[in-house]
Formats: structure tokens, sequence, C-alpha cells
């Protein structure tokens, strides 16, 4: 299965939030399914941490290198 995060579901899922639900993180986990994040997410999250609506148990840096890159023309 193909699964697409938006910012929030990127956020609580390497946040460990409660309101990313069990199942929601067993189908991110699962091997056979492929997550995709948008380079949106990261902007705006970064958007957010800049005017201070954000606050995060981790760096924008430590998110970059929790998700893999895969690069494609």
């Amino acid at each position: 299965m193909n699964i697409l995060l938006d910012t929030h579901a990127l956020i609580w899922f390497f946040d460990g939030n409660v309101d990313f639900g069990d199942k929601a993180r067993k189908a991110v986990e699962h091997p056979g399914n492929t997550c995709y994040v948008s380079v949106v997410n990261f902007w705006e999250i970064a958007i957010k941490l800049s005017i201070g609506k954000l606050d995060m148990d981790f760096s924008m840096e430590d998110l970059q290198r929790l998700v893999p890159h895969e690069r494609s023309c």
C-alpha cells in the first residue's frame, strides 16, 4: 500500500503522539507499505517553527535524517 503522510501525521509519527493511532502507526511501520512525504511538509514545519507556532521534541535536522530520501527525474 502507498501512504502519503500529511504534516501532522509526519510530526505525530516521529514524535510518538497518541493522536497518531495504533492502526496508522502499524500501517506506516509495515515493511510492505511505502510511505511518502512531500517537500511541502518540511516547508510547512520550517514556517511553523520560525513563527513559534510549533514545538517539536526533535530538530528539523533530525527529521530530515529520519525520513528516507528518494529522488527521481
